[in-house]
């Protein structure tokens, strides 16, 4: 699978300054070294052994041509905050919507990435600087490809806008990778989506948060521990659930295979949800969870309403 360097374009267009300057951006350059890292590794971290702050964003493939489409659900239908409009950076088109506690991206790869429509990955904002996630997965033993760099070329000068490690082994077929900021600091980005998603009122649904990302492994016992190396001092209970400090903790369960299965979306009426989503015409299957949203609207992925 082609590689997804994506991070959080939101913030960077909410950033001001750069947002001209990257809409009017030529091609990505990602050959060059790390240079300038910050952004990660502040005193708020005390534990030299923890690397994993927290979910950053969760990665959509809706399929072919459909990216757009979902997009405009979210923003439009659902009326959730957008965390960076969609646009198309060539090779790739991305945007993103905040559910309350992370953003969502939506992705298009034209035709590049086959495997339909799914929850394609996860990012993990780190505790540490790259260097020093990368000596940790060494220590761990934890394979890893990178660092690579996301350069782009903003007028005269080239920009190194994030840098991504990404993990080999623990989720096959799916990305999962930490994605550290050079020119944002991603708590303050949070803060300004979370004022907007206070205004919004959570949406025409009434999101609260995305509570729970479940990841199917067709061996558990075997599977899970890579999870708590990674994740360390954190670690999942007895009832396979992966917890952070912030934002949405992770569910495994027994699959047929290993994958991202569902989002677990939280709602402020739990009791009334199933009413508004039938109203709306957004009712797809219940389940054990709750309601699915109407996966015509979702083009395939499971997005489950609590």
């Amino acid at each position: 699978m082609k590689k997804i360097i994506f991070c959080l374009l939101a913030a960077l267009f909410a950033a001001g300054s750069f947002s001209t300057e990257i809409a009017n951006a030529t091609e990505p350059l990602t050959t060059a070294a790390p240079a300038g890292i910050s952004g990660a590794g502040t005193e708020k971290n005390m534990n030299e052994n923890q690397i994993v702050e927290r979910v950053d964003h969760i990665l959509l493939m809706p399929g072919a041509k459909n990216a757009r489409a979902l997009f405009d659900f979210f923003s439009g239908d659902l009326g959730l905050p957008v965390a960076w409009p969609y646009k198309s950076f060539g090779e790739f088109a991305s945007g993103a919507v905040y559910f309350g506690n992370v953003s969502v991206e939506i992705i298009q790869m034209d035709g590049k990435i086959d495997g339909g429509s799914k929850i394609a990955g996860i990012a993990f904002e780190p505790s540490v600087k790259t260097e020093a996630v990368i000596s940790a997965l060494k220590n761990k033993k934890i394979p890893y490809e990178g660092p690579v760099p996301f350069e782009i070329n903003m007028g005269t000068s080239k920009k190194n806008l994030w840098t991504s490690t990404y993990l080999k082994d623990i989720l096959p077929g799916s990305q999962v990778f930490f994605c550290e900021y050079h020119m944002i600091n991603p708590p303050d980005e949070r803060k300004k989506l979370n004022d907007k998603f206070a205004a919004c009122g959570g949406g025409s649904l009434k999101i609260k948060k995305i509570r729970e990302i479940v990841i199917a492994h067709k061996n558990l016992a075997s599977s899970v521990p890579k999870w708590n190396e990674l994740a360390g001092p954190a670690a999942a209970n007895a009832e396979f659930r992966l917890a952070f400090k912030e934002g949405p903790a992770i569910k495994f369960i027994a699959g047929k295979n290993d994958s991202i299965i569902s989002l677990i979306v939280e709602a402020d009426s739990p009791d009334k949800i199933e009413q508004v989503l039938k109203e709306k015409k957004l009712a797809g299957t219940k389940t054990e969870h709750g309601i699915e949203l109407n996966k015509e609207k979702t083009f395939g992925v499971e997005i489950i309403i609590e």
